[in-house]
């Protein structure tokens, strides 16, 4: 295993959160930012990552369970659909989206860093783009990895093209991951009538502003065990308030 690997490992296994700290602020160093690692899923499938991204390592080196609720949702769901994934990052849903049963995998992605894993990993169609209400206009794409995000207040950052997903143009069902970090609304927008479940992400802490919109206007609302939610107070006593949730998202019958 190598340095990040090891590291990982060692801080997850005594439970200490360290890790995560040295390898950002070794990452800032181009010898070792421009480095590449590579693991083997479960599945079987080889997925490539920058090998010191402070995010990736805990999930791909140390093996901690990346987002259960999402995969317990794809099993139920993911069955004869489309897997729309928004926020692609590296990949890591459209590179299993066979064992969920999905048809294919779209994979759309704003940062420019990570773009190219994001190619190597997923064979299928791949779009450099932030999703928005419109397609062919420009964001401003700030911060890098995970925390990636549209400009706020005037950050600096490198300017994206949008893109609406009833640009898409499917011809069956979709199931549309949103992790798009703040413009889930300007993406809901967007879809159109496109035959859609959705699963996106939403913070108590921040107000649970996608979920108060999709309740707004007659959607559908489950948790990820399908349990069916009426209210935003209700996901809050559920499951807490101060992590975030995966929640679905039916359109009105």
């Amino acid at each position: 295993m190598n340095f990040p690997g090891a590291l990982t490992a060692i801080f997850e296994k005594a439970r200490i959160r360290g890790a995560p700290t040295i390898l950002k602020r070794l990452s800032r160093f181009d010898v070792f930012e421009r480095r590449t690692a590579a693991v083997t899923l479960r599945g079987g499938q080889r997925i490539s990552f920058p090998a010191y991204d402070p995010y990736w390592c805990r999930y791909l080196y140390a093996g901690k369970p990346y987002e259960p609720d999402v995969e317990r949702i794809f099993h139920a769901l993911g069955k004869g659909r489309t897997l729309v994934d928004c926020g692609a990052n590296i990949g890591y849903w459209s590179v299993r989206h066979r064992e969920f049963g999905f048809t294919n995998s779209i994979a759309i992605e704003a940062n420019p860093r990570l773009v190219p894993f994001l190619r190597m990993n997923h064979k299928g169609q791949v779009f450099h783009a932030a999703v928005s209400e419109r397609s062919g206009e420009q964001i401003i794409f700030a911060g890098d990895g995970a925390v990636g995000h549209i400009s706020r207040n005037g950050e600096a950052g490198v300017a994206v093209p949008t893109l609406a997903l009833r640009d898409l143009r499917l011809d069956g069902p979709a199931l549309v991951k949103l992790d798009v970090e703040g413009a889930e609304i300007r993406a809901i927008k967007g879809m159109g009538n496109m035959d859609c479940t959705l699963v996106y992400e939403d913070f108590p802490r921040q107000g649970m502003k996608v979920t108060r919109h999709l309740l707004g206007h007659g959607w559908r609302l489950f948790d990820d065990r399908m349990e069916s939610i009426t209210s935003v107070d209700q996901v809050s006593a559920d499951m807490g308030p101060g992590v975030p949730h995966n929640l679905v998202a039916m359109r009105p019958s």
